[in-house]
């Protein structure tokens, strides 16, 4: 089982309640259009035309999330979701991916923009930031990437310790 980090901004929108209602977690890049069964670069090229003003880095860290999103997160792996410290009273929440990735074509305008979806179960929705590990907080607090893998065990071992997760 992995864990991973995921900014809930999609389409630069706090989407907190939307994720804590649908029970899901979702990225942006609404107009890219699903990304199922497609492999890195066939991403890249969908984020190059769709976006074709955007910079090569920025090409390169939506690619990296996109792929991270829907291909390298599984069904089982924990997910600890950290708008930024003014938002959401300053919490973060911990869900367990449940679901595979899906596209909802409804959700892919510029008013929602969080199509790119994994359905989750909430395991831990509010956590006072304090709480989050040291070995985590410096992960929290980087700013540009909206998927990132977490260290191997961290978010495991910590959620346990706290009784977050089940033994």
């Amino acid at each position: 089982m992995a864990a991973w980090l995921l900014r809930p901004y999609p389409h630069d929108i706090e989407r907190v309640e939307e994720f804590m209602k649908g029970r899901m977690i979702a990225v942006g890049w609404p107009y890219v259009g699903s990304v199922e069964g497609l492999d890195r670069d066939a991403i890249g090229d969908k984020l190059r035309e769709t976006y074709p003003n955007e910079t090569a880095r920025w090409i390169g860290s939506a690619e990296n999330d996109l792929v991270n999103f829907s291909q390298e997160m599984k069904e089982g792996d924990l997910v600890l979701v950290a708008p930024k410290a003014t938002d959401n009273k300053g919490r973060v929440l911990l869900a367990r991916i449940t679901g595979e990735y899906r596209f909802d074509e409804t959700l892919a305008t510029r008013t929602t923009g969080y199509a790119h979806q994994r359905v989750v179960e909430w395991v831990r929705p509010m956590i006072a930031r304090d709480h989050v590990p040291d070995s985590l907080t410096a992960i929290v607090r980087q700013r540009g990437t909206t998927v990132v893998q977490l260290p191997e065990g961290v978010l495991e071992e910590h959620g346990r310790e706290k009784g977050w997760l089940k033994a």
